[in-house]
């Protein structure tokens, strides 16, 4: 590829959620160019990188610009035919796209639970707080989204927001599984769960914490229940029910 590239274009956009979005970001960036959607205009000779059995029939109009195309399946006949040049992934291979920070700071703290439900204003105030007693934290992101909400966009919103509130002290893990979960809940010092209105009985986040014996940042009302991880254990909730 030489630098008459300006632009890479692809149909989908979220790394978080897309293999192809993700390699296409990590090679616009290292070209130095923007990556755009394919329906995209104002490039002079973009780079579409994409799967064309994703686009289907939904190419753009303005097909005549010089263009190169970089197919990450077997491709589609028009676009290849009109391509100053054209790449098949499975030839020229794709890097490792791997590129989370594995740095931390002395003092870790995990938060998780569903993206969509973050208490944002809490958060603004546990970044105050922890510039005050510990300047070098890092905050770990771990998100879950009810059945029916939209997850992709939960993720990136949730992540935008965290991310305006922290800059880079965030680490942003994705969806962990139980395993992966457990294991960092095990790592980390402290843990960030914050409610509306408030704690409630019912929040398995908040006990999962004080569980694992780490320090709870959250928030309480009249209505909060102690925070008694053995009263609300599974050997209490087996008691009860029997």
């Amino acid at each position: 590829m030489n630098g008459t590239i300006d632009a890479i274009l692809s149909y989908h956009l979220n790394p978080a959620t897309c293999g192809v979005a993700k390699f296409n970001h990590a090679l616009a960036k290292r070209l130095g160019v923007p990556c755009d959607h394919i329906s995209a205009v104002g490039y002079k000779r973009p780079l579409w990188s994409v799967k064309a059995s994703e686009v289907g029939t939904n190419w753009p109009s303005i097909i005549s610009l010089p263009y190169d195309v970089f197919w990450h399946d077997d491709g589609d006949a028009l676009i290849t035919s009109k391509a100053e040049r054209v790449f098949y992934a499975d030839r020229t291979g794709c890097p490792s796209t791997v590129e989370g920070n594995p740095t931390r700071g002395a003092y870790r703290v995990l938060a998780f639970g569903m993206a969509h439900k973050l208490a944002l204003k809490h958060f603004e105030n546990l970044k105050r707080e922890l510039d005050r007693d510990h300047p070098d934290y890092t905050i770990e992101l771990s998100t879950a989204v009810h059945e029916g909400n939209p997850w992709d966009e939960a993720l990136a919103e949730s992540t935008e927001a965290m991310r305006a509130i922290f800059g880079d002290r965030l680490r942003v893990l994705g969806f962990l599984a139980d395993d992966a979960l457990a294991r960092v809940l095990q790592e980390c010092d402290a843990v960030a769960a914050f409610y509306v209105p408030a704690l409630r009985a019912n929040n398995t986040t908040a006990w999962a914490a004080l569980s694992a014996g780490k320090f709870l940042y959250t928030n309480l009302d009249q209505h909060s229940p102690e925070l008694n991880p053995e009263k609300y254990s599974w050997d209490n909730l087996l008691k009860v029910l029997a």
